[in-house]
């Protein structure tokens, strides 16, 4: 799992060249939430991520979240889910 204490700047460079990111939660078992984050770049390519957060009175406490390609994916774009357009 991931520590999510890590450096601000650092987080907010990760989202560099970032247009339009959408999340769906693809699952839900205890505190443990499973979700795939597509991240539309402002070049036009899209970057997927998927995994787990762990999740304790409302807060992300962990995250083991991995770039996946996109044929990889769990559900296409289209798939069932709740989305959030971020």
């Amino acid at each position: 799992m991931t520590d999510l204490a890590g450096d601000y700047e650092a987080f907010v460079d990760g989202f560099a060249g970032t247009e339009r990111d959408t999340v769906r939660i693809l699952g839900v078992e205890g505190n443990t939430v499973q979700a795939e984050l597509e991240a539309l770049q402002s070049d036009g390519s899209l970057k997927v991520f998927e995994g787990t957060y762990t999740v304790r009175s409302g807060v992300i406490m962990a995250a083991d979240v991995r770039e996946v390609t996109a044929d990889d994916a769990t559900t296409p774009s289209d798939g069932p889910g709740a989305s959030l357009v971020l």
